[in-house]
């Protein structure tokens, strides 16, 4: 039970570094950033569904597919505001941070494999914002369409055919 509480612990953290690097694409955020992380933050660390999931070893798999998930997502935010200024450092980052984070979380558990459209999501809702201040460069569209749509046109096709019964999977 240790290692399942030091698991949701950092998964906490991360939790507060990803909403803290993300509340600047935020612009009517009522809050200062540091609160609003933090908020967050002990919102997802005192959740009883997540809470409990460190009381059980089975669950172990959940926690650490969170963790890989989680570093994924904070990875490509901090890859994509270094795209600004270092280019190659940035698309480096990013698709380490989303193929290391899809791959090890899935292989922890299944949902590990939506990470691709976790972070299409941020790009799209936050990082794409109308207000051009605010808007920090771009990836290239290759990687876009390599790292996010393909993956999750993959998934969603994926997710289709699971729900009109022709799964290999679940038969």
């Amino acid at each position: 039970a240790r290692a399942n509480t030091l698991v949701h612990l950092l998964n906490s953290l991360l939790v507060i570094w990803l909403s803290y690097r993300l509340a600047r694409y935020l612009p009517a955020l009522p809050l200062r950033r540091e609160w609003f992380a933090l908020a967050v933050g002990a919102t997802w660390a005192s959740s009883p569904l997540l809470l409990s999931t460190s009381m059980m070893l089975i669950q172990r798999m959940t926690s650490l597919a969170a963790l890989f998930g989680l570093g994924g997502l904070l990875a490509f935010v901090m890859g994509r505001e270094l795209l600004a200024h270092r280019r190659r450092a940035g698309l480096l980052v990013m698709s380490a941070g989303l193929g290391l984070g899809t791959l090890l979380g899935a292989l922890c558990k299944e949902n590990g494999v939506l990470l691709p459209l976790l972070a299409l999501a941020i790009e799209a809702l936050l990082l794409r914002p109308a207000d051009p201040v605010s808007r920090v460069a771009a990836p290239p569209a290759w990687w876009t369409v390599v790292f996010l749509l393909i993956p999750g046109a993959l998934l969603l096709l994926f997710i289709l055919n699971v729900a009109i019964g022709n799964s290999p999977v679940y038969p």
